[in-house]
């Protein structure tokens, strides 16, 4: 297992754009899409992605403009803005009960 993580923690180092990978990486040409990866890492090695992620704190591939990691709540904030997030919430409260 500790081998997975270190091929993971590699694939995290690869940088990405637009959902593929644009360097070459453990025979995958650049141009392959990230699902893929993730897939075959599945495939291949029949482990559970949630727990090789908690396992590595490797969540996502980095971002090959910043090449830093970046969390989803930063990806999140940059494409929603605050008044999205108010309306998206009023979408999932509760209606007041009604007695009868």
């Amino acid at each position: 297992m500790r081998n997975v993580a270190r091929l993971w923690d590699g694939f995290c180092d690869t940088p990405v754009e637009h959902g593929c990978i644009t360097e070459e990486w453990n025979t995958f040409p650049i141009g392959t899409a990230r699902v893929d990866i993730v897939d075959w890492f599945r495939k291949t090695f029949e482990v559970d992605l949630d727990a090789l992620k908690e396992m590595t704190g490797r969540y996502i591939n980095t971002d090959s403009e910043s090449h830093k990691q970046r969390s989803v709540y930063e990806i999140y904030g940059e494409q929603i803005t605050h008044e999205d997030m108010e309306r998206f919430g009023r979408l999932f409260k509760r209606a007041p009960k009604v007695r009868r």
